[in-house]
């Protein structure tokens, strides 16, 4: 079975609005709507979780009626949300040892259909992907203000999501206290701190953004009305 887990259990207080952002509108539909769609429609996809803050659990219940998705409670944090649905589906019956699930935040509203068939197929040989893109900008380490080492940049990614892992492995490095659960803001680095060798970096694509900030929102209208008007 493949699972996928939405995460919008994130009260937005860094976008500094009253209504999380994930239930803010791009065109007709949210963009907890528009993220989640693609996992939804996706025939590979047997069961679709979506963690919200519980306060939004009967808004977002009436709006995701379909058979296959599954609303329930976010947690305190990211990892703490995934948890709460990897947990869920534990409940629920049998895991086998090929189970996957996919992970994704539900402020990337624009996550295509390539990068999730990536992040399925490269659990065919690794036990973990994460979805990235090269940095184009040059990385600090900074201490005090001041700049205390130059990444070498060719190095480094950035992180997106999807991020896919082995279900039973996952529950597995899910396992720990509720503070290193929030103290990981990447399920890969908790996934890597659990044992796991290797993650599987599977190309991401720039305009797979995270809304985080009302700029990126801005930005994010944008990029939507572009696909839209795209041939």
């Amino acid at each position: 079975m493949i699972y996928a887990a939405i995460l919008a259990g994130g009260k937005g207080t860094r976008f500094g609005s009253d209504t999380p952002k994930q239930f803010l509108k791009l065109g007709r539909e949210t963009i907890l709507q528009l993220s989640a769609k693609q996992f939804i429609e996706h025939e590979g996809i047997g069961s679709v979780y979506i963690a919200v803050p519980e306060q939004y659990l009967d808004q977002t219940r009436a709006v995701f009626k379909q058979k296959k998705v599954t609303v329930i409670s976010g947690g305190n944090s990211r990892n703490a949300s995934l948890k709460n649905i990897v947990e869920h589906i534990t409940a629920s019956g049998k895991i086998l040892v090929s189970d996957i699930i996919l992970t994704h935040d539900a402020a990337r509203p624009f996550v295509t259909r390539r990068i999730i068939d990536d992040n399925i197929t490269a659990l065919d040989h690794y036990d973990g992907a994460g979805t990235a893109i090269p940095v184009t900008d040059t990385i600090y380490d900074t201490y005090n203000d001041t700049v205390a080492y130059v990444r070498n940049r060719d190095l480094m990614q950035a992180a997106q999501t999807p991020q896919s892992f082995n279900l039973k492995k996952l529950s597995a490095a899910l396992s720990v206290s509720g503070r290193e659960l929030a103290e990981y803001t990447d399920t890969c680095g908790l996934f890597l701190k659990g044992g796991i060798n290797y993650v599987k970096a599977v190309k991401g694509d720039p305009t797979n953004i995270k809304i985080t900030t009302p700029i990126d929102y801005d930005l994010a209208k944008v990029i939507y009305k572009g696909l839209k008007n795209a041939p």
